[in-house]
């Protein structure tokens, strides 16, 4: 098996407090905050496959979903053709899917993941992260934020004051900041 990398560019006008939302199964998911109203995400493919072309088929069979409209970026990985990609797997063949990307910082920001790692660093907007088993760590954080994942770790690191609501059931949770307004564990 060979090792092969793809990537794809996304850039949308969201607005300043715009909506950005990311579903995906694995892989990496890293979120900054900038100032402005863009948002611009790379998409990488992570692929081990047994040559160019069966790489080629791999990302074709996991293509993301990208949904723009006015005030809003969706991107969705977990709509995929699943009995394309199971016989990938049963061929040998493996994709994992990492975002980077740069979000206005007062954005409305959702991440869901079945195992995905969640880093998030200086949002301010209204925030909603959700894992399974990834780690979810928000550095620089602001505002309201809500956090859920079933065995993963949450980290939340304030710069200024949050509100946190934070489950899970056997992950662990760690908050700090200068001023908590409101925490829910």
């Amino acid at each position: 098996m060979a090792r092969f990398e793809r990537t794809l560019s996304i850039d949308h006008e969201i607005g300043e407090s715009g909506l950005f939302k990311i579903r995906t199964i694995d892989g990496r998911v890293r979120v900054r905050a900038v100032d402005g109203s863009a948002a611009r995400v790379l998409v990488t493919y992570r692929i081990r496959a047994t040559d160019e072309a069966a790489a080629d088929r791999v990302v074709e069979a996991s293509q993301v979903r990208v949904d723009r409209a006015p005030g809003r970026l969706e991107i969705d990985t977990i709509d995929r053709r699943w009995f394309d990609i199971l016989g990938q797997l049963l061929a040998g063949n493996r994709v994992t899917v990492d975002y980077d990307a740069e979000v206005p910082r007062d954005a409305t920001v959702q991440i869901d993941g079945v195992s995905a790692d969640v880093l998030a660093q200086g949002l301010t907007g209204e925030q909603r992260f959700h894992s399974v088993s990834g780690a979810l760590e928000l550095d620089d954080a602001a505002g309201k934020i809500e956090a859920d994942s079933v065995s993963g770790r949450i980290r939340v690191f304030g710069a200024a004051a949050i509100e946190v609501s934070a489950r899970t059931v056997s992950g662990q949770v760690q908050a700090a900041a200068d001023r908590i307004d409101r925490v829910r564990a």
